[in-house]
């Protein structure tokens, strides 16, 4: 286009921030009426009360060549630098909550506990997450529940109701997995990040979440 690399650079530093701050309003924490209201069939019949799907997600980094943030960004998980963040859905498909971004380093738990989604928590609302989210501040300290898929213990079977609950948990829990699909299927978040682009990490996630809201809701009537 004519232009120097760092010209270009400051014009989408610029844009991004800007289309963050105005997107930011699409990405609502929805009221629990409206929520159930809208609930899917098999929502409606199992989870009636449930207000956020959560799932975390890392996205390869480029090698730091600071020492520190590689340490910060280090997954022992994927064996790899990777950024994390976290997003919860609405049973209907919204992404209601992006996390800031953390390093490789930070946990599901510690994103969790640690970023604002804590404080969106109402007294008995309650929350669907993977096996890595045992979270019990949620209960001790926001009076929620927390619903996670039955776990297997060393080599005894799970029992006919347990594989019946974790299949219906998975049925439900794909529509999270889709919405981190869809934010990581914009061709920036699909190769390693450039360090460079940390900084701007958490608005170029809000602008890519407002972006899979502004599409029709990831869930369809099952």
């Amino acid at each position: 286009f004519g232009v120097c690399e760092s010209t270009a650079s400051s014009a989408f530093t610029t844009r991004v921030k800007l289309m963050a701050k105005e997107l930011d309003w699409l990405i609502s924490w929805s009221d629990r009426k409206i929520i159930q209201r809208d609930l899917s069939s098999t929502f409606r019949k199992y989870y009636l009360k449930y207000r956020v799907i959560i799932d975390c997600t890392e996205l390869f980094v480029e090698t730091p060549s600071s020492l520190e943030v590689a340490a910060m960004c280090w997954s022992n998980y994927k064996q790899h630098y990777t950024a994390n963040f976290l997003i919860g859905i609405t049973p209907n498909g919204h992404i209601s909550f992006v996390a800031e971004t953390y390093g490789g380093r930070a946990s599901d738990v510690f994103i969790a506990v640690n970023s604002k989604f804590c404080n969106k928590l109402q007294p008995n609302d309650q929350v669907m997450a993977d096996h890595g989210f045992k979270i019990n501040n949620l209960r001790a300290f926001h009076q929620c529940s927390l619903k996670i898929p039955p776990s297997k213990h060393g080599d005894l079977q799970m029992s006919a109701s347990n594989v019946q609950e974790t299949s219906i948990i998975a049925s439900v829990r794909i529509y999270v997995e889709q919405a981190i699909k869809s934010i990581r299927d914009f061709y920036i978040l699909k190769k390693e990040l450039p360090v460079s682009l940390l900084p701007l990490l958490d608005d170029i996630v809000v602008v890519f979440s407002a972006f899979c809201n502004l599409k029709k809701y990831l869930t369809q009537d099952i």
